[in-house]
C-alpha cells in the first residue's frame, strides 16, 4: 500500500508541468539628478516571494535596494549594469540570467544670447544650448520670469522692447529624452539715442559744417559715423566738417552708436554750389612811380566786394606800395579771395636802358628806351647827328622810336622831363 502511494506522487508530480521563474525589472527613462523607478517583472505571485533584492552597482552584492518598486538616484549621467535576484518563500533564489543596462541621461546645458537690446527696437534672443544625446525639442521663453510662457516657437525668438529698464529671462530646454533644464539671465534694455544733425548749403572746395544734434537719456555716445554720400566716411565723437570737391546733391547720413551699441540713423540733403573764380586786373601796372597811381579791379557778377581796405566797389584806385586783397560773394554766399602787391618806385635821375640802338627786330635793342618812361607824366625827346641838325622830336614820347633807318653811327640826344633832364649820345648800328 506504502509503495502504491509512492508511486502515485511521483505520477502526479511528473505529470504536472512546472514553470520556471523568470526575474526580469523595467526602468523609466532617466534624466540626470532625477530619481530613476525600477519595477521588478516576474511570473511569480506576490504570496510566493520573500524578498526582491538589487545590485545596482554591478558589484555581485545584492543588498542596495530591497523591493519590487524602487526609486534610485544614480550619481551622474552614464550608463549602469543592474541586477535583479527573487528570493521565494520555498527558499529558492531566481536570478536574471545577465544584468541590465540602465541608462541616466545627461540635462541640456542651457545658455543663450541677445543681440543689444535697445529702447524700442526689436532685439534677437538666440539659444546655444546643447545636449549631449538626442536632440532638443522644446525651448519655452519666459522673458520676464513671471513663470507665463511668453513665446515657445524654437531657438531664435524676436523681442519688442519697451522703454529702458532691466530684468530676468528664463530660458527652459527640453530634449528628446524629456530631460529639461534652464537657466536665466539679467536682461537690460538701454536708452536709445536719437540722432539728430543742422547744416548748409556749401561751397565746392570749401569746408562743410555738420553740427550734431544727438541726444540720449541715461547713456553715453560712443561715437558718430558720418556717410557724406560721396563713399568718404569720418567718425567723430561731435561735429563733423568735410570738403567736398564736385558741385553736386548730396545725401549726408548719420549713425550715432551709444556705449551699449544702440543706434539711431538720420539723413539730409546737402547742395555743393560752384565757387566764384575772381579775377583780379591792375592798370598800368603793379609798379608805379613815387606820385603814380594804380587802378584795381575785380571781375563783375558777384554779390559783394570787400577790399582789404575796406571800401566795397569793384575797383579801387591806389597809390601807396603794399599788398591789397579782395574778397568777393556770390548769390549763393560762395566766396573766392584774391590778393595783389603794388611797389612804389622812386626816380633819381632820367636815364637810358642802352646807349647802342640796333634795330634789327631781333627785341634786343630795337627802340630807344627811357628807362622807368611810366614815372614822368612830361616827357619830350630830340635826337641830333654830328653837325646838330635835330633829325627827330617828340613831345610825348613813349619808347617807340627805332632809328628812323638812319645810317650807323654816333647821335646826340636830349630828354626832357617833370622830374629832370639827361643829355648824351646815341650809337645806331646796323
Amino acid at each position: 500500500m506504502k509503495n502504491l502511494f509512492v508511486l502515485l506522487l511521483i505520477f502526479i508530480l511528473t505529470s504536472i508541468n512546472v514553470e520556471a521563474a523568470t526575474v526580469d525589472f523595467s526602468a523609466n527613462k532617466a534624466c540626470e539628478g532625477k530619481y530613476t523607478t525600477l519595477v521588478a517583472i516576474t511570473n511569480l505571485s506576490d504570496s510566493l516571494v520573500l524578498q526582491y533584492k538589487w545590485d545596482l552597482n554591478n558589484d555581485g552584492i545584492y543588498t542596495d535596494a530591497y523591493g519590487k518598486t524602487i526609486n534610485y538616484l544614480f550619481g551622474n549621467a552614464d550608463t549602469f549594469l543592474v541586477s535583479l535576484i527573487i528570493v521565494e518563500k520555498s527558499g529558492v533564489i531566481d536570478s536574471m540570467s545577465a544584468p541590465k543596462e540602465v541608462i541616466v541621461y545627461p540635462i541640456p546645458e542651457v545658455n543663450f544670447q541677445t543681440d543689444n537690446l535697445c529702447e524700442g527696437k526689436s532685439a534677437t534672443l538666440k539659444s546655444t544650448s546643447t545636449i549631449q544625446y538626442g536632440s532638443l525639442t522644446q525651448f519655452l521663453w519666459d522673458f520676464y520670469d513671471d513663470g507665463t510662457i511668453d513665446n515657445n516657437s524654437g531657438s531664435l525668438v524676436y523681442f519688442n522692447c519697451g522703454n529702458d529698464t532691466t530684468f530676468i529671462t528664463k530660458l527652459e530646454v527640453v530634449d528628446t529624452n524629456n530631460c529639461r533644464a534652464f537657466t536665466t539671465k539679467t536682461t537690460t534694455i538701454y536708452p536709445q539715442p536719437k540722432a539728430s544733425f543742422t547744416t548748409q548749403n556749401a561751397c565746392k572746395g570749401k569746408e562743410a559744417t555738420f553740427v550734431n544734434n544727438t541726444t540720449i537719456s541715461g547713456d553715453n555716445i560712443m561715437f558718430n559715423l558720418w556717410d557724406f554720400g560721396d563713399g568718404n566716411y569720418s567718425t567723430t565723437t561731435g561735429n563733423a566738417t568735410y570738403t567736398y570737391e564736385n558741385e553736386v546733391i548730396y545725401n549726408v547720413k548719420l549713425i550715432a552708436i551709444s556705449s551699449n551699441n544702440c543706434k539711431d540713423t538720420t539723413t539730409q540733403n546737402i547742395t555743393i554750389y560752384n565757387s566764384p573764380t575772381l579775377n583780379l586786373t591792375f592798370s598800368p601796372d603793379t609798379v608805379i612811380f613815387e606820385g603814380g597811381s594804380v587802378m584795381l579791379s575785380a571781375s563783375s557778377s558777384f554779390n559783394n566786394y570787400n577790399w582789404s581796405t575796406g571800401a566795397n566797389s569793384q575797383s579801387i584806385n591806389v597809390n601807396q606800395g603794399g599788398n591789397y586783397s579782395l574778397e568777393v560773394t556770390d548769390n549763393n554766399g560762395c566766396k573766392d579771395t584774391k590778393s595783389i602787391q603794388i611797389t612804389v618806385k622812386g626816380i633819381s635821375e632820367v636815364k637810358l636802358k642802352s646807349d647802342i640802338l640796333t634795330p634789327n627786330g631781333d627785341g634786343i635793342n630795337d627802340f630807344f628806351m627811357i628807362e622807368d618812361r611810366n614815372a614822368y607824366t612830361k616827357c619830350t625827346l630830340a635826337i641830333y647827328d654830328m653837325w646838330g641838325m635835330e633829325i627827330f622830336t617828340s613831345t610825348d614820347y613813349r619808347n617807340d622810336w627805332n632809328g628812323d633807318n638812319l645810317d650807323t653811327g654816333a647821335y646826340y640826344y636830349v630828354i626832357e622831363t617833370d622830374k629832370g633832364e639827361s643829355k648824351g649820345n646815341i650809337n645806331i648800328l646796323r
